[in-house]
């Protein structure tokens, strides 16, 4: 009898214990973006009107809670940001943007910490590296996703790196710029990275500046209809878009020095048998050196982008 009293004692034990664990869990997961916005410390509010999240509520101009992100805007158009990834052990990645400065911190029962783990440390060591960085003025355009997982950022608008969310790791795409890029490369890159229907591995191939203006304003960072967009033109019976990216069934890169109105082209099939071509716009950019009173120096790299797209 006593030992069937102490397997009951035991049980009621593990299920007090599990119950607890599973309330602390979920207690955990109802943590929501805006409730990290009231924990966040007066550094992630450098060169903002106030430095307390209290003061600086009534700059929401976004909260999303279904995609984890936050946004301020001010009266001179400038604006922070901030978003989380989920971690499996239950806490939370969570970044912000501001003017001029990004950083991380990670949450765990009700505390934020600055961390650099998670591959940021790669990450920032990649920005220092960059080819555009010079050693007077520099300018990092960090923006954070409200529509997927992924980073994408760029220095002084000429050199753009994007981090995929991989296995709770920052994991940079490096299949463009190289340091001999070509017209070719460049349109032949963007015509595999659509076929491969992955909106970060497309935005490695256009302007900087292009991507800051057109899909993270205009588009609000939704990077997929902001492709589209881009890729979009007509045949014989009129204007044709792509709605999604995983409706291009084939995109076959073509040199046509021949057509006059552009020499390297995107031959689109989409998978409900419509057709057309897409003549992206180049523009190509030259970073130089940086001299000691502040004029270009040697030419370091050419590097030429998308910026947009003519119709055919």
């Amino acid at each position: 009898m006593k030992k069937i009293i102490k397997n009951f004692i035991m049980l009621a034990l593990f299920v007090v214990i599990a119950a607890g664990a599973t309330s602390c869990a979920n207690t955990q997961k109802e943590v929501d973006v805006k409730t990290l916005f009231d924990l966040m410390p007066s550094e992630a509010f450098i060169l903002l009107p106030a430095d307390t999240p209290a003061e600086l509520e009534q700059y929401i101009a976004i909260c999303d809670s279904e995609n984890g992100y936050l946004r301020l805007e001010f009266e001179d158009q400038s604006y922070w940001e901030m978003c989380y990834w989920e971690l499996n052990e239950g806490g939370k990645l969570v970044a912000v943007s501001g003017i001029g400065a990004h950083s991380f911190y990670l949450y765990n029962n009700g505390e934020l910490k600055s961390t650099t783990d998670f591959g940021i440390t790669e990450m920032e060591r990649a920005i220092e590296n960059s080819l555009a960085m010079n050693p007077y003025d520099n300018w990092v355009y960090f923006y954070l996703p409200r529509y997927g997982t992924s980073v994408y950022l760029s220095v002084n608008s000429q050199d753009p790196q994007v981090y995929k969310w991989e296995n709770e790791q920052f994991v940079q795409l490096n299949d463009y710029p190289t340091r001999n890029s070509t017209h070719q490369g460049l349109v032949e890159g963007f015509a595999a990275a659509l076929i491969s229907n992955d909106a970060d591995r497309c935005l490695q191939y256009i302007l900087p500046s292009y991507v800051s203006e057109q899909c993270m304003r205009t588009f609000e960072g939704n990077k997929e209809d902001f492709i589209c967009d881009l890729i979009a033109g007509e045949n014989e019976q009129g204007p044709i878009k792509p709605a999604k990216l995983g409706d291009i069934k084939t995109a076959t890169y073509r040199y046509t020095p021949d057509d006059g109105f552009a020499n390297h082209i995107i031959l689109l099939e989409l998978n409900d048998g419509r057709s057309y071509t897409y003549y992206p716009s180049l523009e190509t950019i030259e970073i130089f050196e940086m001299r000691e009173n502040g004029e270009n120096g040697e030419l370091i790299t050419r590097i030429p982008y998308i910026t947009g797209g003519g119709v055919g």
